[in-house]
């Protein structure tokens, strides 16, 4: 299911430790909470296998931006769905980007060493 890819912003919450389900299956869960008008939404998102090791370098309480999939099953005659997150990376603060921005509108003079991020 091709369209079946979303993406958000949030903050992140916590990582989850990893479990290691079997031989063949590992995941780890991150929490994000994802502002939406008045209200904030707080959603639970599974790694899975390679992907559990894209939590080790995110820091809790960073904005990350998150793409997933919905998975959904029956079982017994119960529904049970999933978010499957498959690309999470740390977004820019708007200081740093700014910072950024400043630095390289600036002449570098020769001799000198460029600002380092």
């Amino acid at each position: 299911m091709k369209n079946n890819v979303h993406t958000l912003v949030g903050s992140l919450v916590s990582v989850g430790e990893l479990k290691v389900i079997s031989e063949k299956f590992q995941v780890k869960e991150i929490v994000v909470t994802v502002p939406d008008g008045e209200y904030s939404e707080t959603m639970q998102f599974d790694l899975c296998n390679k992907s559990c090791d894209l939590a080790d370098d995110l820091n809790v309480g960073s904005d990350i931006e998150i793409t997933f999939s919905i998975k959904g099953r029956e079982y017994n005659e119960k529904y049970y769905h999933n978010l499957r997150a498959f690309k999470v990376v740390e977004r820019e603060t708007e200081a740093l980007a700014e910072n950024y921005k400043k630095a390289v509108s600036e002449e570098v003079v020769p001799g000198e060493t460029p600002p380092v991020f």
